[in-house]
């Protein structure tokens, strides 16, 4: 979180636990934030990515000493009965518990600006989505949940349809990032989305990754702006065009010298734990855990009004 924001006081722990189950986790970075808020314990952690998973159980095993709880699974309609059963394995007394269930859906199945964007690959694992929160409600006590992806016309809609009385909120994730793109947020009504607005820590791309303007001057473009022949360079003293897994290029003019940021060896993302060693690297795993990790603040806010809930 930005020093330049203050939090709010620490609201008194619930009573009860609020076990917390991460679909689409990435690195789980997007998940960390809510094992550090009283009264919520993070049970599972579930990627369809083998890359990814292996990341985020390096990761949350640091940390938490928990990397047990990360697992791949095959996230589809049919596999919804088995990750129900795994949930249930994992939340002692499931017909009182009380669940949270924190997406972070697949944004390259429907960005507008991916021209290999699928649109009903995006709407299955939406659909998958919602079968997953039905099945929840049915079997445990109490469930809350909260999903983002980029506001694309298929996400949006389809989430629209799907979660009538949802709460959703469309946000610049350069307010609280080195990204300058919009993010659209749904969650279950108990969460008050409008706070994401009021997120600060942004920062610039020179900012993040901590370049040194003495040894460029450096420019940057999205890895995905087309040939190098025809691709516009920007100043880096500004939020980047995009951090997914197509990754950010940078270059540096004085020595004409070319790389893909975030690299194996970028140290720390801001506000974020950095990444953990690896025997066996995978940047563009990290580049995909690094574009999911733009919404660290927000996954703090989240994380933080679910510690404030009662049961009542």
């Amino acid at each position: 979180m930005s020093a330049s924001r203050k939090r709010p006081a620490e609201p008194a722990k619930a009573n009860e636990t609020k076990f917390v189950v991460g679909m689409y986790c990435g690195a789980a970075y997007h998940d960390w934030a809510f094992a550090g808020v009283g009264g919520c314990e993070v049970v599972r952690l579930y990627d369809v990515e083998r890359d990814m998973c292996r990341l985020a159980k390096l990761f949350f095993d640091r940390l938490s000493g928990r990397g047990d709880v990360v697992r791949q699974l095959d996230i589809r309609a049919e596999s919804v009965g088995e990750l129900v059963t795994d949930v249930e394995s994992a939340v002692p007394h499931a017909d009182q518990a009380w669940v949270h269930v924190n997406a972070g859906l697949p944004c390259n199945d429907g960005s507008g600006a991916n021209p290999r964007r699928d649109p009903s690959r995006l709407m299955e694992h939406v659909a998958t989505f919602f079968l997953v929160i039905q099945r929840m409600r049915a079997r445990f006590g109490k469930v809350t949940w909260f999903a983002e992806n980029v506001p694309c016309g298929a996400f949006m809609t389809t989430m629209k349809a799907l979660f009538p009385e949802c709460a959703h909120e469309v946000v610049d994730s350069a307010n609280f990032s080195g990204e300058q793109r919009k993010r659209a947020y749904f969650a279950s009504p108990e969460f008050d989305l409008t706070k994401l607005n009021s997120l600060t820590g942004g920062c610039t791309v020179e900012e993040w990754f901590h370049l040194d303007p003495a040894v460029g001057p450096y420019e940057m473009r999205s890895g995905s702006s087309g040939s190098k022949e025809t691709a516009v360079w920007h100043g880096v003293a500004r939020p980047a065009p995009t951090l997914t897994s197509n990754g950010l290029l940078a270059r540096n003019v004085r020595t004409g010298e070319e790389w893909r940021v975030p690299t194996e060896a970028m140290g720390s993302l801001r506000g974020l734990a950095a990444l953990p060693p690896t025997q066996q690297p995978s940047i563009s795993a990290r580049r995909a855990a690094a574009a999911r990790a733009v919404s660290g603040a927000v996954s703090r806010e989240i994380a933080f009004q679910l510690g404030a809930f009662s049961r009542d």
